[in-house]
């Protein structure tokens, strides 16, 4: 992968950093638990926060777009959406523009006219660079993301058994953990979990795991 960087609960829950065609990309990445018999619909991802102004689910996501160059944006949920929304559901390599996210960037802007990010971009800009991916629960996001591993683990020439990956597996989790609880203040540093020192500590775990085999 091309990623240099993962921020956990900086400027988002989550701000994944990589390079694209030579472009620096933060790609800003909230993750949505909240619990409901109903997809998640227009009309809710719309709703404003009780009387506050920009408040909705959406204007919160174009609101973390802080930093200059190419912004993405990101929104992980256990329900899956409606129609109006499966569009986002593609990843933007899949996409043929114009298409059913044009049509809602288009719905947005008008809605909300004057409404754009701290870099001055607005809802046609949101709608074009947003995806909205489902997990329909922890194990099937767990088993993505080992079977991911699995493979990374091949590539640096190592054959771990499903044991071995599964804690290795935890105790990425943990350090995923500790960033995301570290404080942004007095801690900043510890937020953030870069390429290079999370790639040697993987080697590190595969090769004690291989040596135990």
């Amino acid at each position: 992968s091309s990623y240099s960087q993962v921020e956990c609960e900086t400027a988002d829950d989550i701000v994944a950093v990589f390079h694209c065609s030579g472009e620096l990309i933060n790609e800003y990445i909230q993750v949505k638990t909240t619990e409901g018999d109903n997809k998640w619909n227009w009309q809710e991802v719309i709703a404003l926060d009780g009387i506050k102004a920009d408040s909705s689910l959406l204007h919160k996501s174009l609101k973390c777009d802080v930093r200059p160059g190419v912004a993405r944006f990101r929104i992980v949920t256990k329900r899956d959406v409606a129609k109006i929304l499966e569009g986002f559901k593609a990843e933007l390599d899949k996409r043929v523009l114009p298409d059913t996210t044009t049509t809602r960037g288009k719905a947005l802007l008008k809605a909300f006219k004057t409404f754009a990010s701290p870099q001055k971009r607005n809802f046609s800009y949101w709608a074009k660079n947003c995806v909205w991916q489902v997990y329909g629960d922890v194990e099937a996001l767990e088993a993505v993301n080992i079977k991911a591993l699995s493979q990374l683990a091949e590539g640096l020439g190592n054959r771990p058994n499903f044991t071995q990956l599964q804690a290795i597996y935890d105790e990425f989790l943990e350090i995923a953990d500790k960033a995301a609880t570290a404080n942004v203040k007095t801690a900043a540093a510890s937020k953030i979990i870069l390429r290079e020192p999370a790639l040697a500590h993987l080697k590190k775990l595969l090769d004690e795991a291989e040596d135990k085999s």
